[in-house]
């Protein structure tokens, strides 16, 4: 089993690898810029709204305890326990709310 990195921008790093993609391929999945992508996973700058809108929407099985606190398994099987779908389900609802803010910031 490999173990867990200890940073958000190296397990940014090892998740799209797992997919299989490089980072022009995942910068197109997360819609944002290669650049972008290069700088997350070089602890240049921290993910976004965006980031974490294209992972939940793209990436539906990601674990965000472990994107997020380094806990837990990359991946959730279908069969999670309550506690972690709680934590999903809370993360997705705060994100939905980020989202609208930065909405209506921009009208």
């Amino acid at each position: 089993m490999q173990q867990t990195p200890e940073n958000i921008h190296d397990r940014l790093t090892l998740l799209r690898e797992s997919l299989g993609h490089n980072q022009n391929e995942f910068a197109s999945i997360l819609g944002i810029s290669t650049g972008s992508i290069s700088q997350l996973e070089k602890g240049g700058s921290l993910p976004s709204y965006p980031v974490f809108a294209g992972l939940l929407e793209n990436v539906p099985n990601l674990n965000f305890n472990w994107l997020l606190k380094g806990t837990g398994e990359m991946f959730s099987s279908h069969n999670t326990g309550e506690e972690e779908e709680s934590f999903q389900k809370k993360y997705y609802e705060i994100l939905e709310k980020y989202g609208k803010l930065l909405e209506e910031r921009t009208l």
